[in-house]
């Protein structure tokens, strides 16, 4: 291979154990790396995604009482301290007691049992000794790659991260000959890909450089999806793991990035693949300082990428000679600048500025710089700055461009509002509230509460990964005074954001009840009467049609979003998906794999989940502000009620569902008064629902608290009962003319439909414009 005798650049494996596994990595590092179960549990608290695991086998007598046949028809056992893909076992089937491994070979519970004792005695380990045998989720792999591959088998993304820069990534790629694993010594496919943009570039097999996979499909056309989420996760994983020279395995499943492994020795066939030496790599970067995993993919596209990033917003501002500013402070006040080619240094109008404040933010054409300014006396000039061209480097300064017309200052508060918009849109990705809530210890604690229904449960969450106070400085940074109609909206969406920061912090704590009924509202006695009174005057029939199976349910999905044009909409298939069917923001449909759906039910889910939840998001895409996709400060009682609203419009019998959000009001109302054990007799008891549905009232209200004792409500499923109130008073029309009726209920639904806005949104956006809604529900 001429690429490895001509370059003197390549990493051997001499110089990578002195030159950076000897000296970044320690001894407790690569323990870390080495042991998959602590790092799979390691990854998961601090929320990046695992393999799900069913089962660990640590000695003989534990193996001797396992049984097989409890595991899911699907799974992988590996070695825990296996290294090189060795004594890995993947089942894709089973049948009575035959099992089908991903290659179609047929294997007996004896051969796992053998294969088991293997590891248990340490043929597969890194060390020779004694070792435990892991039972795992089989990840199935994302659609994308099913054009790639020759078996339905999992392929996976090597990339090696150092100094929280992703150095050099390589896509693995299983072949026939590979039995179905990603290992390039066993015959499968190493695919060098571009840092920069996820772009495959050069493709290695038996030691030989390829163009073309074994279905000639050209190398050079594939491009990874989501390839910068996946950069981050790796730099997220180093920066957690504090491992200095790291190798992250991730595979791309139908569910989402998962982390396969993390190695602290990683191999060096990557640098083949990408035919790129990986030691000039490691040193351009080894003494930079770099703060945190995005920035440190900034860097690795900035070095690494083999082609030019097309990018429209990296392109310099042209400014003129006078151009207008704003100058932030106490009040921010609109000033003309003049930019100077002869001054060495910023100067200010005394007059502007009280005190002696020599440094200064001022943001010009959207941008905000902080400079040092001399104050100066500008009396009867035509401007009150002077900004030296030494500070301008990221703009390009054309004297001929003029700026200053009647809408100069309108204009740059419109890049001000658009800057606002993106950071706040920014932080508050960042945040995922709802994740740091959801109990990792739920289907254990489960089946223990129902085993003994006297002790409440005792749940545990992740660590947070984000710096409160950082989230906090960020906010703060942004403008507070901007001639902007949508101002009030942003102000009240940082205030929002302010708040969830501290609900998460009160994780746990009497406070954690407060800050939620800030967010969410509180559940007060009249609040308590309203629901009483709504199951007394709503009695609910049970639904008698038919169910569906699972294939027509998927079929009827599709045909619907294929029908209201949203085919970028994927239907995902979970056995983890906490709800029969949930929706989110990256154009996925999750369904859970064991739901029962009646012909009843799956009306009212098109109608809570597709008219309601995506026609809303995608109409709030199409608006220049993304905040009418994110969700304006307390959207989501209007969008819950409005999900509500559609479905029982419907008019269809639905059994309990009718007073579900009801009775769940009542229990966050008396969850402030009793622990989870006594809320969960008490529904049981008072509304007869089932054991299944109080459970999972009972954790909708208590989670957020570890000591499910503690007597405070998670208030935020209350949105669902109150903003169906506020929605069918917003839809009462007293008109009795049928027809003006159903005109006006279309307009005011128009109205709401512009994003994921709410009903005291509406005044300050009706003289605003805005795109109309696209999508809408029928009368």
């Amino acid at each position: 291979m001429s690429f490895l005798t001509t370059s003197r650049e390549i990493l051997g494996m001499n110089a990578r154990n002195l030159l950076y596994i000897a000296k970044y990595n320690s001894v407790s590092n690569k323990k870390f790396a080495d042991n998959k179960i602590f790092t799979k549990n390691f990854l998961q608290m601090r929320d990046l995604s695992v393999a799900k695991l069913y089962a660990t086998i640590a000695n003989h007598k534990s193996l001797n009482n396992f049984n097989f046949n409890d595991l899911p028809s699907s799974f992988v056992i590996k070695p825990n301290k296996g290294y090189g893909g060795s004594g890995i076992l993947i089942i894709k089937d089973k049948k009575n007691d035959v099992f089908i491994e991903s290659d179609g070979y047929k294997i007996s519970k004896y051969d796992l049992y053998k294969h088991c004792v293997d590891i248990v005695d340490g043929k597969y380990a890194i060390s020779g000794l004694s070792d435990t045998v892991i039972i795992e989720e089989r990840l199935e792999s994302d659609p994308f790659f099913k054009p790639l591959l020759e078996t339905n088998s999992l392929p996976d993304i090597r990339i090696i991260v150092f100094n929280l820069i992703p150095v050099i990534a390589m896509l693995r790629l299983p072949t026939k000959e590979s039995e179905g694993k990603a290992n390039l010594h066993m015959g499968g496919i190493g695919i060098g890909i571009d840092i920069g943009t996820g772009q495959c570039t050069y493709g290695v097999r038996h030691n030989q450089f390829i163009t073309k996979l074994p279905n000639q499909l050209k190398i050079e056309e594939v491009k990874i999806p989501k390839w910068e989420n996946i950069l981050l996760m790796a730099a997220k994983i180093q920066q957690v793991s504090n491992i200095g020279y790291l190798a992250v395995d991730l595979a791309m499943t139908k569910n989402g990035v998962k982390v396969l492994e993390v190695n602290a020795r990683a191999g060096l066939s990557i640098q083949i693949a990408n035919k790129a030496p990986l030691k000039v790599r490691l040193e351009k970067v080894k003494d930079l300082k770099v703060l945190n995993p995005a920035q440190g993919i900034e860097i690795a596209k900035t070095l690494f990428s083999q082609k030019l990033i097309s990018n429209k917003h990296s392109k310099k501002e042209i400014i003129g000679i006078y151009e207008p500013i704003l100058i932030l402070g106490g009040k921010h006040i609109k000033a003309t600048a003049k930019v100077s080619f002869e001054n060495d240094s910023n100067e200010i109008d005394r007059n502007l500025v009280v005190g002696d404040e020599e440094v200064i933010n001022v943001i010009i054409k959207g941008k905000r710089l902080k400079l040092q300014f001399k104050k100066a006396d500008f009396s009867g000039k035509s401007y009150s700055v002077i900004l030296s061209y030494q500070y301008l480097k990221d703009f390009l300064i054309d004297p001929s461009h003029i700026n200053l017309n009647s809408n100069t200052f309108k204009d740059l508060n419109e890049k001000i509002i658009i800057n606002i918009d993106k950071k706040i849109f920014e932080i508050d990705s960042k945040i995922k509230l709802l994740s740091h809530l959801k109990p990792l210890n739920l289907i254990e604690e489960k089946t223990k509460f129902f085993q003994n229904p006297t002790i409440s449960p005792h749940f545990v969450y992740k660590t947070p990964n984000f710096d409160f106070d950082s989230l906090r400085k960020e906010l703060n940074k942004i403008p507070r005074e901007v001639d902007h109609v949508l101002l009030p909206i942003y102000l009240n969406k940082i205030t929002e954001i302010n708040k969830k920061i501290s609900l998460i912090e009160s994780i746990n704590t009497l406070d954690f009840g407060a800050y939620s009924e800030q967010l969410y509202g509180i559940a007060n006695r009249y609040i308590y009467k309203s629901a009483l009174d709504y199951i007394e005057n709503n009695q609910f029939h049970p639904d008698k049609s038919k169910f569906i199976n699972f294939k027509d349910i998927i079929k009827s999905l599709d045909k619907y979003l294929n029908q209201k044009k949203l085919n970028k909409w994927d239907i995902v298939v979970s056995e983890e998906s906490p709800a029969d069917i949930q929706v989110n923001k990256d154009h996925t449909i999750f369904l859970n794999k064991n739901a029962l759906f009646t012909e009843n039910r799956l009306k009212a889910v098109i109608a809570h989940e597709i008219d309601t939840h995506i026609f809303r998001l995608e109409n709030g895409r199409k608006q220049k502000y993304g905040i009418f996709e994110r969700g304006t400060a307390g959207y989501l009682a209007t969008e819950e009620g409005l999900a509500i609203y559609n479905q029982e419009k419907l008019s269809v019998p639905l059994g309990i569902k009718h007073i579900q959000h009801a009775i769940t009001a009542i229990a966050i109302y008396f969850g402030k008064k009793m622990t989870f054990c006594e809320l969960f007799h008490y529904l049981k008891d008072t509304y007869h629902i089932s054991e299944e549905l109080s459970w999972k009232i009972c954790v909708k209200v208590k989670r957020g608290l570890i000591n499910t004792t503690i007597k405070t409500s998670f208030t935020k499923n209350l949105v669902y009962f109150t903003g169906y109130q506020e929605i069918k008073k917003y839809f009462s029309v007293e008109n009795e003319n049928p027809e003006i009726k159903q005109n006006t209920i279309m307009d005011r639904m128009k109205k709401l439909y512009v994003g994921k806005i709410t009903i005291q949104d509406l005044e300050l956006l009706k003289n605003f414009p805005l795109e109309p809604a696209s999508l809408i529900p029928s009368p």
